[in-house]
C-alpha cells in the first residue's frame, strides 16, 4: 500500500472529513511513514477524528482542562488548553460526550486536542456511533486512498524532458552534499569541486545512462539552473554579501526554521494574548529573506512538530504560546 506526500493529500476526502472511530481505533492508528504526527487508517491521512464515550477522568489545571474518555474500547486522553478569559464549558464524571478534534503525542501516549466537545443526552447515541463506525470502515477506509496516474511524476500526460530529468538529479545531489558539516558554496566553488563534480557524474550517469548524458546541457548551465530550482522551492537558502558571490546551504528546519517559528510565537505573544495564529507565522517566516521561499506546508508541518516536541501548545484553533 503506498503512502503520498503531503502535497496529494487534498486529493482525498477523508484527509477533510472528521474521521469517526472507536477509541481502540485512535490508539492503533498507524503513523504516515515520511510524515511524523500525522495519523493514517489504511493509508488515508486523518486531520480529525471524532470518538464518543464517558467522561470517567478529570484533570483540571490553571491553563488547560482534560478528560479521562472511555468507549468501552479503550481509554484515551483529551485536553483543552484555556486561559482565565476564556469562558470554558466543564463536563462531569459520568457524562457521555462526542469529542472532536486532532490526534496529538505526549510522552510517547496519544491523546486528543480538543476542538469541539458536546455532551449526548440520546441514549442511543453510542450504539449509533458504533454502527456508523463499522459502515465506515467497510465502505470507505478500508477503500485504499489512490492518486490518478496521470497527477504523478512521469505520467504520459506530464513527461519531463531530458534536461529537466537531468535538473532533479542534480537537485537530489546538491541538497545531499551541502548538508552539515559542508558550510555553504557558491555556485563557482562546487564547478571547482573535484568531488562534487565526480559524484554528479555518477549520479547522472546512473539516472539517465551514457546515451541521455551526451545531450546534457553545460553544467555551467545545469547547476544554476538546478540551484534556481532549490531555492524556489525552499530547499537551499542564498547567502548574498556586497562584491562576494552569492553563497548557498541546505534549509534545514531544526538549524533555520524551527528557531525562527519560537522567535516569532515569542515576540508577538504580547500582542496576541490569547495565541499566535499560525497564519501570522506564516506572514512572518515570508518577511525574512532567506526562508521567504519556504512552502507554507513544510512550516505548517514544523509548527505541529514543535507542538509534539512540548516546544509550544495550542491555546485554540491553529494559535500557538511558549511552553514556559
Amino acid at each position: 500500500m503506498e503512502f503520498y506526500p503531503p502535497k496529494y493529500w487534498g486529493l482525498d476526502p477523508v484527509y477533510y472529513a472528521c474521521v469517526k472511530l472507536t477509541i481502540a481505533d485512535v490508539l492503533s492508528l498507524k503513523e504516515h511513514p515520511t510524515c511524523k504526527g500525522t495519523f493514517c487508517i489504511s493509508n488515508h491521512p486523518i486531520s480529525k477524528v471524532c470518538v464518543l464515550g464517558d467522561v470517567v477522568l478529570i484533570n483540571r489545571r490553571h491553563n488547560f482542562i482534560g478528560y479521562g474518555v472511555d468507549d468501552s474500547t479503550g481509554v484515551i486522553q483529551c485536553y483543552q488548553w484555556c486561559n482565565e478569559e476564556e469562558q470554558v464549558i466543564y463536563f462531569s464524571l459520568g457524562q457521555l460526550v462526542m469529542v472532536i478534534g486532532r490526534i496529538t503525542v505526549f510522552r510517547d501516549e496519544r491523546q486528543i486536542q480538543i476542538d469541539n466537545m458536546v455532551q449526548q443526552v440520546d441514549s442511543n447515541a453510542e450504539v449509533l456511533h458504533w454502527l456508523e463506525v463499522k459502515h465506515l470502515k467497510s465502505t470507505c477506509y478500508s477503500q485504499p486512498f489512490v492518486v490518478p496516474s496521470d497527477l504523478l511524476p512521469g505520467s504520459s500526460i506530464e513527461q519531463p524532458s531530458t534536461k529537466f530529468s537531468a535538473t532533479d538529479v542534480t537537485c537530489g545531489v546538491v541538497l545531499e552534499y551541502l548538508r552539515p558539516p559542508i558550510l555553504s558554496h557558491s555556485i563557482q566553488e562546487l564547478i571547482s569541486d573535484e568531488k562534487f563534480l565526480q559524484t554528479l557524474k555518477e549520479a547522472l550517469k546512473a539516472k539517465l545512462g551514457d546515451g541521455c548524458q551526451r545531450n546534457l546541457m553545460p553544467l555551467d548551465q545545469l547547476l544554476p539552473l538546478s540551484i534556481s530550482h532549490l531555492v524556489e522551492q525552499g530547499q537551499l537558502i542564498a547567502h548574498s554579501f556586497p562584491a562576494q558571490p552569492t553563497t548557498y546551504e541546505a534549509m534545514l528546519s531544526d538549524i533555520h526554521l524551527k528557531p525562527a517559528i519560537l522567535e516569532i510565537i515569542r515576540k508577538h505573544s504580547h500582542s496576541y494574548p490569547n495565541g499566535v495564529h499560525v497564519d501570522v507565522v506564516l506572514q512572518n517566516v515570508k518577511l525574512q529573506d532567506h526562508l521567504s521561499h519556504v512552502p507554507n506546508e513544510v512550516i505548517r508541518r514544523v509548527v505541529c512538530e514543535l507542538e509534539d516536541n512540548s516546544d509550544i501548545y495550542e491555546t485554540a484553533c491553529n494559535s500557538y504560546k511558549i511552553v514556559d
